[in-house]
């Protein structure tokens, strides 16, 4: 509880900013001995629950219409939960030097969010900001 100016305001039912319940992450990492080097194969899932990034109580007292304004700015106030598949193939020659990569992040393409930018009561607008989509990608790496 916060007292100002000899209100007190009980923020217990708000949520901490930036802070998700859960996060957890599930990764496995198989090697496999072949003709030309070895090969890891690598696959991964992070998950992310709800994330609030503000919330607020208006005073005790504060007109309905203010409260209303609370009410609606409420619901931008967090982005929902998401999870992410990612994999990765690396292949190291037998030689020593040579080293090919090969990665995917969020393979399923899931639309998901990584912040807000709530600015509804002030100007009445608020943005969700996106994540990246599917991204892939190569990589050669020579060891000399």
């Amino acid at each position: 509880m916060t007292r100002k100016h000899g209100l007190v305001v009980d923020h217990s039912g708000e949520v901490m900013p930036q802070a998700p319940e859960m996060t957890f992450s599930l990764s496995a990492t198989q090697t496999l001995v072949t003709a030309l080097g070895e090969l890891d194969l690598h696959g991964d899932y992070y998950w992310v629950d709800e994330t609030w990034f503000q919330d607020t109580t208006p005073r005790p007292g504060e007109s309905a219409t203010l409260q209303a304004a609370f009410a609606e700015e409420r619901q931008w106030n967090a982005i929902p939960d998401y999870g992410l598949i990612n994999a990765q193939a690396t292949l190291r020659l037998n030689d020593g030097h040579w080293e090919f990569t090969l990665w995917g992040k969020n393979l399923a393409d899931k639309k998901y969010y990584i912040g807000v930018g709530n600015y509804y009561t002030a100007f009445g607008t608020a943005n969700w900001f996106k994540g990246n989509p599917r991204t892939y990608g190569a990589s050669v790496k020579y060891n000399g």
